[in-house]
């Protein structure tokens, strides 16, 4: 029995082995791979009006608030079901305020839609 091992075939296994590893990286414990489960998380908490994880989030300024979506890309994507939950859920968790109106903070550019948040305007109830 002949075994008959090349120098060239050991350097290929070895350049896919570290291909692969890279790739398995890159998805489980690189900063990029993180941040996509960020997005998706982030995403799913705007569709699906998740207000309890923008609660801690949201910045008051006289008789307007803030409420970050940390500029999510509504191109593909409609938010309205979820945006309209956001705010429900504001005025659930604030029933000192009565909500007056609201609106998106959005940039539409030529290829992307991006939404940077919401303003929701209130007064405090009497």
């Amino acid at each position: 029995m002949d075994i008959h091992i090349s120098l060239r075939g050991v350097v290929v296994t070895l350049v896919i082995l570290a291909l692969l590893a890279g790739v398995i990286w890159l998805f489980t414990t690189c900063p990029i791979g993180q941040r996509n489960r960020y997005l998706d998380h982030l995403e799913a908490a705007v569709k699906y009006g998740d207000y309890q994880y923008f609660a801690t989030k949201i910045e008051t300024y006289g008789n307007r608030s803030f409420v970050p979506l940390y500029d999510v890309d509504s191109t593909h994507t409609s938010y309205s079901k979820g945006i309209g939950r956001l705010v429900q859920g504001f005025g659930k968790a604030h029933p000192e305020l009565q909500v007056v109106s609201w609106s998106v903070d959005r940039y539409d550019g030529r290829q992307r839609s991006i939404i940077h948040g919401i303003w929701i305007d209130h007064h405090v109830s009497k």
